[in-house]
């Protein structure tokens, strides 16, 4: 494998899928702005009294679910880190890469990088406009660029879940309908907008082992806490092996697409083919 030729494809396809986003402006600006904008305002006005509670962990609501809105637009990408890929693919784009000697993960990198880089844009506009709001983030800027780096990572993994689905389908229909459909009941069975502690036992027990639950525990303690390693370790030990795991599965699904689109071409050749008879 070389690594330059790795690199030039996962550039030239990072390029790409970058200028898509950039050919429609107002998405563009709607997905990295207003979407941060509205959901911080519209879930903090509609929740705030919650500190009220007794064993609310904060009474600033704002900095509890900040952590929240960040991995709520990072699961949005399961949508839109795969939806270009099922229409690449009947297009005949990424058929192309095949014959090239090139390895499957250049190719999921180079979505992967484009999705992880446009959550880190508006995770650290989301972050000031928090802080202009009066949040105050406990680990300050240094703090502030990790929460950037744990959403960058955690929509990484996303997306390269969102890529599997994809590789495996024929439709994108379909494959907005599975992962439009996934993203409601992982944000909500998750610490995002109330503590566990507060949930039903089973529901707690469901929400604690949620990897969405474990990225807001992590990146909550920098904002409350402070550099609270006993919370922040576990939380991006877990993140690290959640990033690998799920870019293994995006490449093994790439590579399965791939293997049988090649058998069903063998099979499509063999029929063709016409038969020679036989021998007087």
């Amino acid at each position: 494998m070389d690594i330059g030729v790795e690199f030039t494809v996962t550039k030239y396809l990072s390029k790409r899928w970058f200028l898509e986003v950039l050919d429609s402006p107002t998405g563009a600006v709607i997905m990295a702005v207003a979407q941060p904008l509205v959901w911080y305002f519209l879930f903090g006005s509609m929740l705030e009294k919650i500190t009220d509670l007794p064993d609310f962990p904060t009474k600033d609501y704002g900095a509890f679910i900040l952590p929240g809105i960040v991995v709520l637009i990072s699961l949005n990408y399961l949508t839109m880190g795969g939806m270009c890929i099922v229409e690449d693919f009947r297009q005949g784009f990424l058929q192309k890469m095949w014959a090239a000697p090139i390895s499957k993960t250049s190719v999921v990198f180079g979505r992967v990088i484009v999705m992880a880089t446009l959550n880190m844009i508006q995770t650290a506009f989301l972050l000031f406009i928090a802080v202009m709001d009066g949040v105050e983030i406990a680990t300050g800027i240094l703090g502030a660029a990790l929460i950037v780096l744990i959403s960058g990572v955690f929509t990484a993994a996303v997306t390269s879940i969102s890529l599997a689905i994809a590789y495996g389908l024929k439709y994108e229909f379909t494959f907005n309908a599975i992962t439009s459909f996934a993203i409601l009941p992982i944000m909500f069975v998750s610490n995002a907008f109330v503590p566990v502690s507060l949930m039903p036992s089973w529901l707690a027990k469901i929400a604690e082992k949620n990897p969405a639950s474990i990225t807001i525990d992590g990146m909550r303690s920098l904002v409350i806490d402070g550099w609270a390693t006993d919370t922040l370790m576990p939380a991006l030990l877990f993140l690290s092996s959640f990033f690998i795991l799920s870019v293994v599965l995006a490449v093994a699904s790439f590579q399965m697409k791939v293997e049988g689109d090649r058998v069903s071409l063998s099979s499509l050749a063999c029929k063709l083919t016409p038969k020679k008879g036989k021998p007087q």
